[in-house]
């Protein structure tokens, strides 16, 4: 794997003293980042022997080391660009000499555009391209309007010297409008799907897609953004020498276009052919003469429910060996702008009885903005899942922070409990529950009633036996629980262009429990830093780090065969800092003892056509992404 990153973060920060008692603040930022990332060979950790494959004959296909099943050669490129700009202005006034207010507005602009572009070169029916297959149509008379001398230039300069664009549309007998003709955003179309339109194939990149290297065999590009203004206000009031009460409102807007998307999809797993360059040409007497052999055969044709002219096509190409050609299948849909809003509150209390004990109390609600489920897995009509809601939360939490300067101890505890409302979170849906990842969708839903509490203790040591000796530790028990779970709708889906029958929605697995997903019981972390100071005012740090963490539920359906079990690591840190504190040098290793997990763990189904005998083969596959490597490097470092 290669990844590249370019980023960029630039703030600037403007004060003003306009008075004794009011000064102004103002902060703006920018940040850009932009990165590319190439994932070589079967996009897991798995390893085999790679090489051309022969998809007709699957028994000699390399085997992975792991499982001994096929080992698949491909390649993911994958880009994303991501934009932000804040701003923020301030006014802060001071009220006697025991309150201190503050007023402000706040603005953010972020953008998000991407891409996703997958390789299988262990598939040879995709080293083919649009463009041969056009000149061989044309070399045996099944492409006339193009003239009787194929024309030179690219696949996309002939659609455009033919049709004046690059693309053909419905218009051109090209009907890939993927799921409704309807008008984007009715009750017919909620997903807001526009006409799609086919695009030149070719081996060596496809239409101006920036992602296209060789063999495309799906390819997306997606785009996000989010605009968010808010007003807010604090009030702190020192209540007396030991006492201080603080209450903040923020009153938050955001407005998110929905996801727009153009998915690509390779005719060798979703067929998208047809030849619209035979405008001119008698297909009944270039096949066979005035005999049309099985064609003629009415109940043949009405058993197979194909037209005449198909028929006669398909014997055309029976006969001379090649096929009508074939076309990137572009899905897209039409955006739209989401609106939500709500006003959340802090509220403090902080109590110091001495200079090295400090008490809190705190009452606060929070909010996470709804949206709309990406459209990158969507196959089929998953109209109940489209959107979701806004998330809200409140939070009760209090503790206690003690210093012993005597022993070089500080010790930090708190308790703490979440509620939420209309948790996010995200459930596997499908249509298919015999063969459920078939047609299956994992959208972002709303679950009910969410209460997650805890306690943790953490603490720094000095150690004053061994100078320059420090210790940090933590530990933390937690709870999660899902009280009032997401309830699939009371939908039925109608069928497609990809079933024909009735299906209703389900849970891919079943429920056993109620664990809230992602959240382990226990976790704590330990680590020791020694600094060695040298005569020249350099100093030497060395950092060890040994973190724990308990299993817990990878779903929500809580399945035990899904758990994730508990996992440690421990990471080391060197670093040389020069006397000035200008340079420094760091050489570190994480996860030095290579412990490993697995995050998700999947059952694929490799489906392709043998490109012989045109039958479908279909393998199943061991999916597993693997995380926990062994990651070690160097740093030098220059502040200015």
């Amino acid at each position: 794997m290669s990844h590249w990153i370019d980023a960029s973060n630039v703030v600037a920060t403007f004060e003003w003293a306009l008075s004794d008692t009011f000064s102004l603040r103002y902060q703006t930022g920018v940040t850009s980042s932009s990165d590319t990332r190439f994932r070589d060979g079967d996009d897991t950790d798995r390893t085999g022997t790679p090489g051309i494959l022969n998809p007709g004959d699957p028994s000699v296909w390399p085997k992975a080391n792991d499982n001994g099943g096929p080992y698949r050669d491909r390649l993911n490129v994958e880009g994303n660009d991501y934009d932000v700009q804040q701003h923020e202005l301030q006014l802060t006034s001071l009220i006697g000499d025991n309150i201190e207010a503050r007023f402000g507005i706040f603005m953010l602009d972020v953008e998000s555009s991407g891409y996703s572009d997958r390789k299988d070169y262990e598939v040879a029916a995709l080293y083919t391209s649009t463009l041969d297959e056009l000149r061989a149509l044309h070399a045996v008379g099944g492409a006339p309007d193009l003239g009787a001398t194929f024309p030179s230039g690219t696949c996309e300069e002939i659609l455009i010297e033919q049709f004046g664009r690059n693309f053909m549309d419905e218009e051109q007998g090209a009907n890939v409008a993927p799921f409704s003709s309807a008008p984007p955003g009715s009750a017919d179309n909620p997903v807001g799907w526009l006409p799609g339109h086919l695009e030149c194939f070719d081996k060596d990149g496809f239409g101006n897609y920036a992602g296209g290297l060789n063999s495309g065999a799906w390819a997306i590009e997606q785009y996000l953004a989010q605009e968010q203004f808010s007003l807010f206000g604090e009030i702190n009031y020192q209540v007396s020498e030991n006492w201080n009460v603080s209450l903040g409102v923020r009153s938050i807007n955001d407005e998110k276009p929905s996801h727009q998307f153009r998915k690509l999809s390779n005719s060798v797993f979703f067929p998208s052919r047809f030849n619209p360059f035979a405008q001119s040409v008698d297909i009944a007497t270039v096949v066979t003469g005035d005999d049309r052999g099985p064609c003629n055969d009415a109940a043949f044709l009405a058993d197979e429910e194909i037209s005449l002219e198909q028929c006669l096509w398909d014997q055309f190409y029976e006969m001379n060996d090649v096929q009508a050609p074939r076309w990137l299948h572009v899905r897209r849909n039409a955006s739209r702008v989401l609106e939500f809003d709500s006003t959340v509150f802090n509220l403090d209390f902080e109590f110091t009885p001495t200079e090295d004990m400090f008490v809190f109390g705190r009452v606060a609600s929070g909010y996470r903005s709804g949206g709309m489920n990406s459209l990158v897995s969507v196959g089929n009509d998953f109209a109940p899942f489209l959107f979701f809601d806004p998330e809200e939360l409140l939070t009760w939490e209090a503790g206690v922070k003690v210093r012993f300067p005597d022993a070089g101890l500080r010790v930090m505890t708190s308790a703490y409990l979440y509620s939420y409302d209309n948790y996010i979170a995200n459930v596997a849906v499908t249509l298919c529950p015999d063969e459920p990842w078939e047609c299956a969708n994992e959208p972002n839903v709303n679950y009910g009633e969410v209460r997650i509490s805890g306690v943790d203790f953490e603490f720094a040591w000095d150690v004053p036996a061994i100078e320059n000796l420090s210790l940090f530790g933590f530990y933390a028990l937690n709870d999660g629980e899902v009280l009032d779970p997401f309830v699939l709708p009371d939908y039925v889906w109608t069928g497609n262009e990809d079933f024909s029958e009735d299906s209703e929605y389900s849970y891919i697995f079943g429920f056993s429990g109620n664990n809230l997903p992602n959240n382990p019981k226990a976790k704590f972390n330990l680590s020791a830093e020694y600094a060695v100071p040298f005569r020249n005012g350099s100093n030497l740090s060395l950092l060890g780090v040994y973190a724990w963490r308990g299993k817990f539920d990878g779903y929500v359906a809580n399945n035990e065969n899904e758990k994730s079990p508990s996992y440690d690591r421990f990471d080391f840190n060197i670093t040389w800092t020069a006397p000035s504190q200008m340079w420094s040098i760091s050489v570190f290793a994480h996860n030095v003892f290579n412990e490993q997990e697995i995050e998700l763990f999947e059952i694929d189904g490799f489906e392709y056509e043998d490109p012989g005998s045109g039958e479908e083969v279909v393998l199943l596959v061991d999916n597993a992404f693997v995380s926990g490597w062994r990651y070690w490097g160097s740093e030098i470092r220059y502040r200015f």
